[in-house]
C-alpha cells in the first residue's frame, strides 16, 4: 500500500507568491448580468461596446433580458436580422499580469442555427491599447441547441500584456468560415437568430502540462511509469492536486490528493515555472486515463488528462508482415514526424498518408521533413502509399474551389504541374498511390464526378509513371462494375457483419486479387461499446485474413490532439488489439477453420512450422463462457487481446484432451501441434444435410493425414441419444497427404426434431504419435422444400400455437400439420396442394393447459407428408 502512497511525493521546493495583495482571489472579473438589481435601467449592461463595420448592421443589437438565464433572472440577448452582432468588453477595464494564463468562459444558449454560430473571443492589448494580434483566442462554434452550452479556453499572456479585451459574438460564416477564395467567396447566412449569453468570467488559472516525455504514451512491461508535471502559475502556495487512475472500462485505479509540492524550473530566472515528476506503481498491462486536477481555496480550477498503454511485452517490434497496414490519413503533416516510433509498435509495413490535403500544402518548409520520413520509413521497410484526398490549399485557389468537382472543371495546367512535381520528386520512394478517401468510397459508387476525378488524375499518372498504381476507394456493398480499375481498396463499412466479408471479397478477388486491398471499419464505440468493439475488430481480420486478402488496412490505434500549438499523440485501447493480432498472426498462413465445439468459430493459421489458433464462442455476449475439451499439444499457451500469455492447463491424462473455457471475447492459442489441428480441421461429412425421412441414410466421412508420417486407428460415431452412425470402414491406415473416404450409415428416430444435431467423432490413433481424442462434428436434420416456424403463447389458462409453413419447392405439396401439448389430445391441421413459394398459416388452441407442474412448457409441433415418409418436427418454449 505504501507505493500508492507515494505517488504524490514530488520534489519539495515552494514559489515566493508574487502580487500576493492583488492575486488572492483568481477571478478577475464576473459577469451575471443581474444589472437591473444595481440600478441599470439601461438596455445594455454597463461598458458593453457594440463593434461597427461592414459586416454589422447597425440595425441590430443585444439587450438584457429576462426570458432566458444561466443562473440568477437575466442573460444578455442577441437578436440577428440579417448580419452579425458583437460586442466587447473593451481595454482598460480588466487588468492582467504579464507571463500568466487566464481561463475564459461563458454560458451560451441559442436557438438551433443553421448558419450562424455563437463565439466567445478574447486577446491581450498593450500599455497603449494596441491589440495583441498574436494573442487572439476564440472557443468552439456553438450551433445552438435546448441547453446550456459552457464555452471556454485558456489564454496566456506575454510579456507586453496589460489587459484582457472580451468579445461575445453570434456571427455569420462570412466571420467564422475558413475559405481559400477570400472575397469571391459566398456564404448563405441566417436572417433571423437569437442566442443568450450568461455567466462570463476571467479567471487566473495556473497553466498545468501533463505529459510522459514517451512517445505516444506507449510504455513497454519493464518501463517505469512516470508522468511529468509542469506548472506555470502566479500564485502556487493555494494549489492541491487529485490524481484519478482509471482504466478502459472506467474502473478507478488510482486516486489520490495533496499538496501540489513542486521545484522551480530555474530558480536563476523563472520562479513561476514549476516541475516535478510522479512515479506510478506497476500496472498491469492495458490502456489507462490519467487525470490530474488541481483544486484552489476548494475550487476545481482545471484537469489535465492524457492516455498511456503499458504494454504486456518487451518487445519494441513485431515481425513485420506485408499484409498489414495502417491508414492514417486523418494525420496532420505536423504530425508524421513520430510514425518511425509509432509504426513499429504495431509491426505493420504499410501506411497511407495524405500527401494532398485540403489543410495544408505540402511547401517548401514541410518538404525536407517528409523526405526525411520517408528515408526512416524505409529503413523500417515500412511502405507509404500516397493518398490525394483533396485539392491542396494552392491548388484550391488555382482552381476556384476546394472540391474535386472544381478540379474537373479547371483546365488541368492548373494543378497537373503540382502533381507531376510530386510525382517526379519522390518516385523513388512511394511505389503505391490512393484516390480518395477509404471514408468516402461510398461516395464513388453514387457520385460520378469522384470517378471522372479519379480518371483525369490517372491519366496524368499514366504519363508521368510507367505501370501506376492508383488506387480507388469502393464501397463493399456495391457490385463492382466492369469499368472498375484493377487496383481497388476495398472499403468495408462498420455495418457489415464479419462473417460475410468473404462474400463481399470474393467477387472483387476474380480480378487481381494481388491488387485489391480491404480496408476495414471498426464498429463506433459510442454505438456498440468498446468490448463489442474490440471483439468485431479481431473477427474482421480473421475473417479478411481467411479470405486470402494480400493487403488489409485497419485504422491508426491513436488520437491526436493540439495542445498549445503543439501535435499531442495519444494511444487508443486497439493499439493493444493489433499489436496482439499482428504479433502472432503476421506471415502467418491460414489453414481453414477446425471442429471445437457447438458455436465455437476457431481458425487454425500455421506460423513457421508452429500451429496459432484464433478462437471464440458465438453466444450473446451476456452468456457464460463454455467448457470445451480440446487436444493441442504438448506446451500450449493462451494469449488475450492484450497481450497476457498464460499458459493453458496440462492434460489430465495421456489422451491428451484439455478442458477450457471459451467466450465470447476473442484468444489466441499458440504453441499448439499444428498437424493434429489440421487433422482435426480435416473432419467433414460430404453433406451435413439429413432430409427428415424415416429411412437409413448414406453420407460419407472424409479426413486427410496431415503428418510427414504415415497413421492408423480406429473410429467411433456417436451421435444424439437414440441414433446410430456406422462406418463402413471403422479402421483407418493412411499415408502421408491420403484422404481416408468412406460411407456412414445414419439413422434416427421418427420424433427427431429439425435442426442441428451434434455429432462426435472418437479417435484413437497411431503411428505420428498415439492420441486418443474426439472431434466435434454436425448434422443438419430437416426438408428442403418445406420451411416451418412456430409460436407458442399462454392466453389464461390456454395455450395458442401459431405455426407457419413454407413450400420452397417447385411443385406443389401435401403434408399434415399437427401440435402436441402435455396432457393435451393431438391436434391436427391439414395442408393441401400448397403452391410453390406460398405461405400458410396453422393455429391451434389446448384449453384449460395444465401448468400446476413445475418445469418450462414445451409445445411440440411440425408436418407429416401425406404420401411418404418425410416429416418435420420442432419444439417450442410456451411464452
Amino acid at each position: 500500500m505504501n507505493r500508492y502512497c507515494s505517488i504524490l511525493i514530488l520534489l519539495l521546493a515552494m514559489t515566493p507568491v508574487l502580487f500576493a495583495d492583488e492575486t488572492s482571489n483568481r477571478i478577475l472579473r464576473s459577469f451575471d448580468f443581474e444589472e437591473r438589481q444595481t440600478g441599470n435601467s439601461e438596455d445594455l449592461p454597463a461598458d458593453w461596446v457594440k463593434l461597427e463595420g461592414s459586416g454589422f448592421p447597425h440595425y441590430i443589437s443585444g439587450k438584457l433580458a429576462n426570458d432566458a438565464a444561466h443562473t440568477g433572472r437575466y442573460s444578455f440577448r442577441f437578436d440577428l436580422h440579417g448580419g452579425s452582432l458583437v460586442y466587447r468588453y473593451p481595454h482598460g477595464k480588466i487588468r492582467v499580469f504579464p507571463r500568466a494564463n487566464y481561463r475564459v468562459s461563458a454560458m451560451v444558449k441559442a436557438a438551433p442555427l443553421a448558419n450562424a454560430r455563437a463565439q466567445l473571443s478574447a486577446y491581450f492589448t498593450g500599455p497603449g491599447g494596441e491589440p495583441i494580434k498574436s494573442s487572439i483566442k476564440r472557443s468552439l462554434l456553438h450551433a445552438g441547441g435546448p441547453e446550456w452550452q459552457k464555452l471556454e479556453f485558456e489564454i496566456e499572456s506575454g510579456d507586453d500584456a496589460e489587459y484582457i479585451v472580451l468579445e461575445l459574438g453570434l456571427v455569420q460564416p462570412a466571420i467564422w468560415h475558413e475559405t481559400t477564395l477570400g472575397r469571391a467567396a459566398i456564404f448563405e447566412q441566417d436572417i433571423d437568430a437569437t442566442a443568450w449569453f450568461d455567466d462570463v468570467s476571467v479567471s487566473q488559472v495556473p497553466k498545468l502540462r501533463l505529459f510522459t516525455g514517451v512517445p505516444a504514451n506507449v510504455f513497454r512491461r519493464s518501463d517505469p511509469i512516470t508522468l511529468r508535471v509542469e506548472l506555470t502559475d502566479r500564485l502556487s502556495n493555494d494549489l492541491s492536486c487529485a490524481l484519478l487512475v482509471t482504466d478502459a472500462a472506467g474502473k478507478k485505479v488510482i486516486q489520490r490528493s495533496g499538496a501540489l509540492e513542486l521545484m522551480p524550473a530555474d530558480p536563476t530566472s523563472d520562479l513561476s515555472r514549476q516541475t516535478g515528476t510522479i512515479r506510478l506503481p506497476d500496472l498491469p498491462p492495458g490502456w489507462y486515463r490519467v487525470a490530474l486536477e488541481t483544486i484552489s481555496q476548494g475550487i476545481s480550477i482545471g484537469t489535465q488528462s492524457l492516455d498511456l498503454v503499458h504494454l504486456a511485452d518487451d518487445a519494441v517490434r513485431p515481425e513485420t508482415d506485408a499484409r498489414f497496414g495502417m491508414i492514417a490519413t486523418d494525420l496532420p503533416m505536423q504530425g508524421w514526424d513520430d510514425l518511425p516510433t509509432l509504426l513499429p509498435y504495431l509491426g505493420a509495413a504499410r501506411v497511407k498518408l495524405a500527401v494532398w490535403n485540403g489543410q495544408a500544402d505540402l511547401d517548401a518548409a514541410m518538404q525536407p521533413k517528409f523526405a526525411a520520413l520517408l528515408e526512416s520509413l524505409r529503413a523500417l521497410n515500412i511502405h507509404p502509399t500516397a493518398c490525394l484526398i483533396a485539392p491542396p490549399p494552392s491548388i484550391a485557389q488555382t482552381i476556384g474551389g476546394t472540391t474535386w468537382g472544381h478540379l474537373l472543371k479547371a483546365p488541368p495546367d492548373r494543378w497537373q504541374p503540382q502533381l507531376a512535381y510530386l510525382v517526379s520528386r519522390y518516385s523513388g520512394y512511394l511505389e503505391h498511390w490512393q484516390f480518395g478517401l477509404d471514408a468516402e468510397a461510398g461516395d464513388f459508387a453514387t457520385h460520378p464526378v469522384y470517378r471522372q476525378s479519379y480518371d483525369a488524375i490517372n491519366r496524368q499518372f499514366q504519363t508521368l509513371v510507367s505501370q501506376a498504381d492508383i488506387a480507388m476507394p469502393w464501397p463493399a456493398f456495391v457490385e463492382s462494375p466492369q469499368d472498375l480499375p484493377p487496383n481497388i481498396s476495398l472499403s468495408v463499412p462498420s455495418d457489415v457483419q464479419p462473417s460475410q466479408i468473404p462474400l463481399y471479397v470474393q467477387d472483387f478477388q476474380k480480378r487481381d486479387p494481388r491488387r485489391l486491398s480491404v480496408a476495414l471499419e471498426p464498429l463506433p464505440v459510442d454505438r456498440y461499446g468498446r468490448e463489442a468493439r474490440l471483439r468485431d475488430i479481431v473477427q474482421r481480420i480473421a475473417y479478411t485474413l481467411g479470405s486470402g486478402v494480400s493487403r488489409i488496412d485497419l485504422p491508426l490505434p491513436f488520437h491526436t490532439t493540439t495542445v498549445a500549438g503543439q501535435i499531442v499523440r495519444q494511444p487508443d485501447e486497439m493499439l493493444m488489439v493489433l499489436r496482439t493480432m499482428i504479433t502472432h498472426l503476421g506471415n502467418a498462413t491460414y489453414k481453414g477453420t477446425i471442429p471445437v465445439g457447438e458455436d465455437i468459430e476457431a481458425f487454425l493459421f500455421d506460423r513457421h512450422g508452429e500451429g496459432v489458433v484464433l478462437l471464440w464462442s458465438k453466444a450473446d455476449s451476456k452468456s457464460k463462457a463454455k467448457p470445451v475439451q480440446i487436444v493441442l499439444g504438448a506446451e500450449p499457451r493462451r494469449v488475450d487481446l492484450w497481450g497476457n500469455v498464460s499458459a493453458v492447463l496440462q492434460p489430465k491424462d495421456s489422451s491428451g484432451v484439455i478442458e477450457m473455457e471459451i467466450g465470447t471475447e476473442p484468444s489466441l492459442l499458440i504453441g499448439i501441434d499444428g498437424n493434429l489441428a489440421r487433422l482435426r480441421s480435416s473432419f467433414a461429412f460430404d453433406n451435413p444435410m439429413l432430409e427428415s425421412s424415416f429411412k437409413s441414410h448414406t453420407r460419407r466421412l472424409r479426413f486427410t493425414n496431415p503428418y510427414p508420417v504415415a497413421i492408423a486407428g480406429r473410429l467411433l460415431l456417436v451421435g444424439p441419444p437414440a441414433w446410430s452412425l456406422m462406418s463402413q470402414v471403422p479402421n483407418f491406415s493412411l499415408n502421408p497427404g491420403e484422404t481416408y473416404d468412406a460411407a456412414v450409415t445414419i439413422e434416427f428416430p421418427y420424433s427427431s426434431f429439425a435442426g442441428e444435431k451434434p455429432v462426435r467423432c472418437e479417435i484413437q490413433m497411431q503411428g505420428a504419435e498415439t492420441r486418443q481424442f474426439s472431434v466435434p462434428l454436425a448434422l443438419k436434420l430437416g426438408l428442403g422444400e418445406i420451411g416451418m416456424s412456430t409460436l407458442a403463447l399462454r392466453d389464461g389458462r390456454d395455450v395458442i400455437v401459431q405455426q407457419v409453413v413454407t413450400n420452397y419447392s417447385d411443385k406443389p405439396v401435401n403434408y399434415s400439420s399437427f401440435a402436441i401439448f402435455p396432457g393435451a389430445a393431438r391436434q391436427e391441421r391439414p395442408i393441401t396442394d400448397l403452391k410453390p413459394g406460398s405461405t400458410t398459416i396453422k393455429k391451434y388452441r389446448f384449453t384449460n393447459a395444465d401448468f400446476t407442474k413445475p418445469g418450462i412448457k414445451k409445445v411440440r409441433s411440425g408436418v407429416r407428408e401425406i404420401e411418404g415418409t418425410r416429416v418435420l418436427n420442432d419444439e417450442t418454449v410456451v411464452k
